[in-house]
């Protein structure tokens, strides 16, 4: 009888996580299940807003690309996973047993408890949303875009939408709210103070220590008590796993992250990658990045096959290449291999590994779609 491995979440770790199982182990049952048929390409999401770029550019069908590989597509929500029985209990199918799983889920937007402001303000998560603020962006039925939340996405959202409206020949008003002192908080300080001046130079103003209090009408009111009228909001607050895994017995941070070994191992034959992943070992977090989702769903696919032989489990020792904050003028900042980058170096990089982390056929389309101005 074939042992069977399930992955939760069919994201860059999930995909590669897939792909290993399969390249190494023929006699091998593998199960992806994830809610979306087909994966979104997060990272190209807010260059959605402003450039032409299709969503067949940067959306993968699960079931083909599980087909392909061998491996079943089960296109359901997990409700639970039962960590000591290794089995996931999705809406549609129930209770589904395992020898490993694989817990790949990612994440999506947090609202920290305001879910009551979900109805007035759009998110990014996936293909839909990045198509929906580009359309309502183009509207005329707004004086100020509110992006609240300075981090990473907040960031490229706002630069995005001066983008649009420059090119539209606009001036209307946009605006991030960030609830710390400083922009992108947790940054190294250069960074952020190069970002701070570059969307100064694109005319997108930064309000800190504030937060969206309310939204009456078309109206928003901020936690000073400040109020701007006709209002389009993009909600970038940060985020969250699903609901499921921070109900598990688990060690796990605010986010939902779960604590794992050295291994990737969050208990026996339950092994976390990607987003989902938080500290490492008793160490620091992780970074969220495509990097270490790939990186990391290769190393929990080869130690499961590992613990399956009854072998020594290898740790998860991942390669930072670094990052980048990409600004839609073109003038990006980062760190790539150790080294600090502004300009246009980290705004090509962040391009190039876009339409090289593409799958297959579909790089020369995006390149193209990346290419045109509009």
């Amino acid at each position: 009888m074939k042992r069977r491995v399930i992955i939760v979440g069919g994201g860059f770790a999930g995909i590669f996580a897939m792909r290993r199982l399969r390249l190494l182990r023929r006699r091998l049952e593998v199960i992806v299940i994830d809610q979306r048929p087909s994966a979104h390409f997060l990272p190209l999401l807010p260059d959605m807003i402003s450039r032409p770029i299709a969503p067949a550019s940067v959306m993968h069908d699960l079931r083909a690309e599980c087909r392909r590989w061998d491996a079943m597509f089960l296109h359901d929500e997990v409700a639970a996973v039962d960590v000591p029985g290794v089995a996931v209990i999705t809406r549609g199918l129930g209770r589904l047993s395992a020898d490993a799983i694989v817990l790949s889920c990612g994440t999506s937007t947090a609202f920290h408890g305001r879910d009551d402001l979900r109805p007035a303000v759009m998110k990014l998560d996936d293909v839909g949303d990045a198509v929906e603020i580009a359309a309502r962006a183009r509207s005329a039925h707004w004086k100020t875009a509110l992006v609240v939340g300075g981090g990473y996405t907040g960031v490229e959202v706002a630069t995005h939408l001066r983008r649009l409206e420059n090119l539209r020949r606009s001036r209307r008003r946009i605006i991030i709210l960030e609830l710390a002192p400083v922009l992108l908080p947790g940054m190294p300080r250069p960074l952020s103070e190069y970002a701070a001046a570059n969307l100064m130079r694109m005319r997108i103003e930064v309000m800190n220590n504030r937060t969206l209090r309310d939204v009456i009408d078309q109206d928003a009111i901020l936690s000073d008590e400040s109020v701007f009228k006709n209002v389009l909001i993009v909600w970038s607050a940060g985020v969250k796993t699903p609901a499921f895994l921070s109900r598990l017995n688990l060690g796990h941070d605010r986010q939902g992250r779960l604590d794992v070994d050295k291994h990737l191992q969050a208990a026996p034959g339950v092994f976390v990658a990607g987003d989902a992943a938080g500290r490492i070992g008793g160490g620091a977090a992780l970074r969220m990045g495509v990097q270490f989702s790939i990186s990391g769903g290769r190393r929990a696919a080869a130690n499961i096959l590992r613990s399956l032989d009854g072998r020594a489990l290898k740790p998860f020792e991942p390669m930072d290449p670094g990052y980048v904050i990409p600004m839609a003028n073109m003038r990006s900042c980062g760190e790539i291999l150790g080294v600090s980058a502004y300009g246009l170096a980290p705004s090509m990089m962040h391009y190039l590994m876009s339409v090289y982390r593409t799958f297959g056929a579909k790089r020369l389309k995006l390149l193209g779609d990346i290419l045109r101005r509009r």
